[in-house]
């Protein structure tokens, strides 16, 4: 699943011109932040000379897209939280 995710981040990243994106996931310590989350807009907006925040909502409108995303959030100045679906878990599990 964050394969998925990854694949789908980096198609999207080197359309902008970023190539080679270090882009990595982790597990929110409390469950209402989501399956994983990302800090991956803050990271880059600036070097794309954006704002965190609304480059994370870019970056939202691809993640929302992959096979097995529920919903995805903005938290705070830019992270991205992701809610898997109940058979994406499932599936990660197997």
């Amino acid at each position: 699943m964050t394969q998925q995710l990854i694949n789908s981040l980096t198609e999207y990243l080197q359309k902008l011109g970023i190539e080679n994106a270090n882009i990595s996931f982790q597990v929110p310590k409390q469950k209402e932040h989501g399956d994983v989350s990302t800090n991956l807009a803050m990271i880059y907006a600036k070097n794309l000379g954006k704002i965190p925040k609304a480059f994370a909502e870019e970056l939202i409108s691809v993640v929302s897209k992959v096979e097995g995303v529920e919903k995805a959030e903005i938290a705070g100045p830019g992270f991205i939280n992701i809610f898997l679906k109940n058979d994406a878990v499932y599936q990660v599990l197997h």
